[in-house]
């Protein structure tokens, strides 16, 4: 099982990099900060009517390994998992998803979501139930689910 995880996972990074080289990936946020791309989507998901979850976006210093619903490895402080379900999420999830590389798990699940999922990511697990979203998932997005 391990190694076709490994396999998976070197597939699905070797589909993302061609798509990018390939510029199928219009747009990829790759190269911004996961700050940035956690500020992306707290400010396209409607942030100011967001229940349960506080993030503190006003100060630039604030580490976003302390938001809530953020979860982030010890050693090198990288998201893993971003854990928002029932928080009145609402509008779009926005194509930030691949300047967070090591994100293994997403849940949104339960918000007014709507929209596509396109990032190239490698997830082992996501819950997108109860929102609105339409549209298929990226080859990409399929591949990483293992």
């Amino acid at each position: 099982m391990y190694v076709s995880s490994v396999f998976m996972v070197i597939i699905v990074s070797l589909i993302c990099e061609v798509e990018l080289l390939a510029g199928t990936l219009v747009g990829s946020t790759k190269f911004i900060s996961e700050r940035d791309a956690l500020m992306i989507i707290f400010n396209a998901t409607g942030r100011p009517f967001w229940r349960h979850y506080q993030w503190n976006v006003t100060d630039n210093v604030s580490l976003h390994c302390l938001w809530s619903g953020v979860h982030c490895t010890n050693m090198s402080r990288s998201v893993v998992q971003i854990i928002l379900p029932n928080g009145n999420l609402s509008g779009s999830l926005p194509d930030v998803f691949d300047a967070l590389q090591l994100l293994q798990y997403l849940n949104v699940s339960g918000n007014s979501l709507a929209g596509s999922l396109a990032s190239c990511v490698l997830l082992r697990e996501f819950d997108i139930s109860r929102n609105m979203f339409s549209g298929t998932l990226s080859r990409s997005f399929q591949l990483a689910v293992y």
